[in-house]
């Protein structure tokens, strides 16, 4: 098949993703914890850090204790479809293990929620929510640790993947 075809093929499979309302992206959210942010030497490692896309060691969220929650309230309503973790902040030991994601609506309705349990490697690591349609109008996301690999939890980022829409009438 020529380049040209190529092209043209995958133009139109992304058009047609388009139309479905399949196409998927980076959804943006604002962080917040009740978790205690880790104070080192000359490291900022704040929870405005696990949505800024740097992906590297020693930039992330770290909090004092094993267990809290994260809240992620997004810019704009939308379709969240899945959850990516990049564990740890500096190696594989203190990253989360086990959680619980809560997805919320504009009114603070519940709209479903899903327990995971990860490995402790910092690749990036994806849930898939509500299996492909995932949650529709989500203005939050809770996530509630409820273990950790160590003596406390480490994130470097994490990405919301799905579809921005409008929030709920």
């Amino acid at each position: 098949m020529s380049k040209r075809k190529i092209a043209l093929t995958g133009a139109l499979a992304v058009a047609a993703l388009a139309i479905a309302g399949q196409a998927m992206a980076a959804l943006p959210f604002t962080a917040s914890t009740n978790m205690q942010t880790l104070a080192m030497a000359g490291q900022n490692f704040d929870i405005s850090k696990i949505g800024n896309g740097n992906t590297t060691t020693m930039d992330g969220f770290a909090a004092t204790g094993k267990t809290g929650t994260i809240t992620l309230e997004l810019q704009r309503c939308g379709t969240v479809r899945s959850f990516m973790l990049y564990n740890n902040i500096n190696a594989t030991q203190n990253g989360v293990k086990t959680f619980e994601l809560k997805f919320f609506g504009e009114h603070g309705t519940l709209l479903g929620s899903k327990t995971v349990t990860v490995n402790n490697g910092a690749a990036p690591q994806t849930v898939m929510v509500n299996g492909s349609t995932g949650f529709q109008f989500v203005h939050t996301v809770e996530m509630n640790i409820t273990a950790s690999f160590d003596d406390r939890a480490e994130i470097r980022e994490i990405v919301l993947d799905g579809e921005p829409g409008e929030c709920c009438p």
